[in-house]
């Protein structure tokens, strides 16, 4: 007999969590997730979590480049008639990164500030979701920004 409560979890595994139908959200890594969270409201105190944009952001498996979210730009862009997008790591995050740790892993946007417009991203918003999808001993951090007004 099949158990249907369990299928959907099985079938997330099978997939890899690369589903992007409707939805479906890639692995979470909770912790990176909500250290994501804290840090960027501490870089941004006005910012307010958009359940719409994070589930977005986590639609994908593992955003190692701008074009890995390309699939749902349009329906971020759709929510606030703008957005702004922030990959942590180019080819995705782990340890072994010199300025990348599941402590501090939004700390590379604001160590670049000076160098790429991601910190900007953050400051300038007003609303944001992000991702911390799980691949294997790699971490891929991503976020949508956008303002309201």
């Amino acid at each position: 007999m099949v158990n249907f409560k369990i299928l959907p979890c099985v079938l997330l595994i099978l997939c890899g969590g690369q589903q992007q139908q409707g939805d479906a959200v890639s692995v979470q890594d909770s912790y990176v997730l909500g250290r994501v969270y804290t840090q960027l409201a501490g870089y941004n105190p006005g910012l307010k979590k958009s359940t719409p944009l994070e589930r977005l952001a986590q639609r994908h498996s593992c955003v190692k480049h701008h074009s890995d979210h390309r699939s749902t730009d349009q329906a971020a862009l759709q929510l606030y008639n703008n957005y702004q997008a922030n990959i942590a790591c180019i080819g995705g995050c782990d340890e072994g990164s010199s300025n990348w740790s599941r402590n501090n892993p939004a700390g590379i946007w604001k160590e670049f500030q000076g160098r790429t417009n991601h910190y900007n991203n953050i400051i300038s918003a007003d609303v944001y979701g992000c991702s911390a999808a799980k691949r294997g001993n790699t971490i891929c951090v991503f976020c949508y920004f956008a303002n309201t007004n």
